[in-house]
């Protein structure tokens, strides 16, 4: 479904102007994320908006969240969703684990030099 939507020219009374945010932006994508294009939409953004941070991980799918937020959620999920879809979110079991484990102290760090989170 992204693949062709991007195909198509963007309108530019739709987008969203993510060059208009006033605050700190930190950015996470993982290079399999199934769900959306989130490396390339993560890259847009951060075009539009140079102060924004983004990291990038290899192989990594669409839930790479910090550690213990969600503990019984499984690296990896296909949801059926009915009428015989399948959604699939992406990465593999050590690349999502890699990430979330990476991802943790550069969330922390972000909060705390934005000043969002005091010690």
């Amino acid at each position: 479904m992204w693949d062709s939507s991007l195909k198509t020219t963007i309108n530019e009374e739709v987008r969203i102007k993510a060059e208009n945010i006033k605050a700190p932006v930190l950015l996470l994508s993982g290079t399999d994320d199934e769900i959306w294009p989130s490396s390339l939409f993560s890259e847009e953004i951060k075009s539009r908006l140079p102060q924004t941070e983004h990291f990038d991980y290899e192989s990594a799918g669409h839930f790479l969240s910090f550690p213990y937020a969600l503990p019984n959620m499984p690296s990896t999920i296909y949801e059926h969703v009915g009428g015989g879809m399948v959604m699939k979110y992406g990465g593999t079991q050590s690349a999502n684990a890699n990430a979330a484990k990476e991802s943790w102290p550069v969330i922390v760090s972000f909060f705390t030099k934005t000043r969002l989170l005091t010690q």
